[in-house]
């Protein structure tokens, strides 16, 4: 990554209702404006933004290049008017097929070199906790322990649990793998976060609500 790249602007930090308009206003997706208003409310210190493509076709690999160094933009231009600091991987091609680009970014400029130098170890807990994710889901990530989210509902469940928990649409805001053993309290900080999104960022509720991503 680039050396640290502070935004030049004012800081908006501490006016909340700024800061997430001008997230809800901005163009980019669902999940990194969702990271971004986490950041917000203080639910995470830092978060990677980032997007990768396997392409096909030379033709594919310029469209992709194309639309990514477009989105990358409007990331920094984001950020800079939000006031946080970031970290860009820029737009790059791996194994001549896959387009990618990252970018850390956090409020304070301590957690961002912490996230930064965590990323380089490899300290997988270290990333978790700075991305919000609760201590006992980072405790079981990558091992038996952990529950793929992806197949959640094969936990043998009541059936009017698993109907509450498919209708609240809790599970379009989880962003990491749970634990087996304490998936219901993990699943509770998730609501609280899904709580604030409705109350502080609607227009981004929705969207996410309506979204196809989780069933």
């Amino acid at each position: 990554m680039e050396a640290f790249t502070p935004a030049p602007q004012e800081s908006r930090e501490g006016d909340e209702e700024v800061e997430i308009g001008v997230i809800e206003n901005s163009l980019l997706d669902s999940d990194k404006k969702l990271d971004l208003i986490m950041l917000s409310l203080d639910r995470k210190k830092a978060a990677f933004l980032l997007n990768c493509k396997i392409t096909e076709t030379e033709r594919e690999k310029e469209e992709v290049i194309r639309d990514f160094t477009e989105e990358l933009e409007e990331i920094k231009k984001t950020l800079t008017e939000l006031g946080y600091h970031y970290n860009e991987d820029g737009v790059k091609i791996e194994d001549e097929v896959i387009i990618r680009f990252s970018v850390a970014v956090s409020k304070e400029e301590e957690d961002l070199a912490q996230l930064i130098d965590a990323d380089k170890q490899g300290n997988n807990k270290e990333i978790g906790l700075l991305l919000g994710y609760p201590a006992t889901a980072v405790d079981s990530y990558n091992s038996e322990k952990a529950l793929d989210s992806e197949h959640f509902f094969q936990i043998d469940l009541p059936e009017d649990e698993r109907k509450q928990i498919r209708k609240s649409g809790v599970l379009k805001f989880l962003g990491f793998q749970p634990s087996k053993e304490h998936w219901r309290e993990e699943l509770e900080e998730v609501r609280e976060s899904q709580a604030l999104i409705k109350e502080k960022a609607p227009n981004l509720y929705e969207a996410i609500m309506a979204s196809e991503d989780v069933i």
